[in-house]
C-alpha cells in the first residue's frame, strides 16, 4: 500500500483543495476594492445623468424666461392658472376667426385630469364652427402661425350647404397651446 503522498491523483486533489481554500480566503479582500470602484462608478454615472438633466431643465427655464421678457407678444400664454390660460386661449381663437367667413358656435375647455396635474401640460379647447372653405383655411393659418403658437390637433369638417349654394363647412377643431404659469401675487 502506498502512502497518501505517493499517489499522484490524490496529490493533485489535495493541491486543488488547498488552492481553493487559499482563493476563498484571499480573493474577497482583493475583489472588495474592485466592487467598491464599480459601485462608485455607477453612482457617479447616475449622478452625472441627473446633473445633465438638471442643466437641460435650467437651460429650458432660462430660455422660457428670456422669451417671456422679450419685447413683443410672448410665444406662449402667460397665466396664473389653467382656467385663466383657457380663457386667454379662447380669446386668441375667437380673435383669429375671420368675421365674414367663420362663425364659432362653441368654445369648450377640454379638461384632462391627468394632464392638469403636470406642470407645462398644454391647455386644450374644442372649437365648433361653421365656415367657408377659404375662411377655414385662413382661420387655421392664423391659429398656427400667430403668437402665441397654437397647435391644431383634431379637425373634422363636413359640407352642410345644399346643392347649388355656396359651400359651407361645419365641424370641430381641437386646439392646444402651452402656457407659462406666473407666480401668484402674495397679499
Amino acid at each position: 500500500m502506498t502512502p497518501f503522498t505517493d499517489h499522484p491523483a490524490l496529490q493533485r486533489g489535495a493541491a486543488l483543495l488547498l488552492l481553493g481554500a487559499v482563493l476563498l480566503v484571499a480573493l474577497p479582500p482583493v475583489l472588495a476594492p474592485l466592487r467598491t470602484w464599480l459601485a462608485a462608478r455607477d453612482a457617479i454615472a447616475d449622478e452625472q445623468r441627473v446633473l445633465d438633466r438638471l442643466a437641460l431643465l435650467d437651460a429650458r427655464r432660462s430660455g422660457v424666461l428670456a422669451a417671456a421678457s422679450a419685447e413683443g407678444p410672448a410665444p406662449f400664454i402667460i397665466a396664473a392658472d389653467r382656467s385663466e390660460a383657457a380663457n386667454l386661449l379662447s380669446q386668441r381663437v375667437a380673435s383669429s376667426a375671420p368675421i365674414e367667413a367663420v362663425r364659432i358656435e362653441a368654445l369648450e375647455h377640454l379638461a384632462d385630469a391627468a394632464a392638469d396635474e403636470r406642470p407645462g401640460a398644454p391647455v386644450r379647447l374644442l372649437v365648433r364652427f361653421e365656415a367657408t372653405p377659404s375662411g377655414l383655411y385662413t382661420f387655421l393659418r392664423d391659429l398656427e402661425s400667430g403668437v402665441p403658437a397654437i397647435r391644431v390637433g383634431d379637425l373634422t369638417a363636413a359640407a352642410t350647404s345644399s346643392p347649388g349654394a355656396p359651400v359651407v363647412l361645419a365641424g370641430r377643431i381641437e386646439v392646444s397651446a402651452a402656457f407659462l404659469l406666473t407666480e401668484p401675487s402674495l397679499p
